[in-house]
């Protein structure tokens, strides 16, 4: 999270990075749900039983672009 807050800070100092919270958590929403995507390929290759791990979390992420959606 420190990550995040640092990043946040240094982009609302650029005119051109610079965007509303809602549209940049929604952006961030679709990098981790590009990362749970290739977890679920990854897992399901070599480890089936901890596919529900990545399932799990692509689903919630699934859920809250649909309710900002809503």
């Amino acid at each position: 999270m420190a990550f995040l807050s640092s990043y946040f800070a240094v982009t609302e100092t650029s005119d051109h990075l610079r965007m509303p919270d809602a549209i940049r958590a929604r952006i961030l929403d679709l990098f981790l749900l590009e990362k749970a995507a290739y977890e679920i390929a990854y897992e399901a290759r070599n480890r089936p039983k901890w596919l529900p791990i990545p399932l799990a979390g692509f689903s919630a992420i699934v859920r809250r672009l649909s309710e900002s959606n809503a």
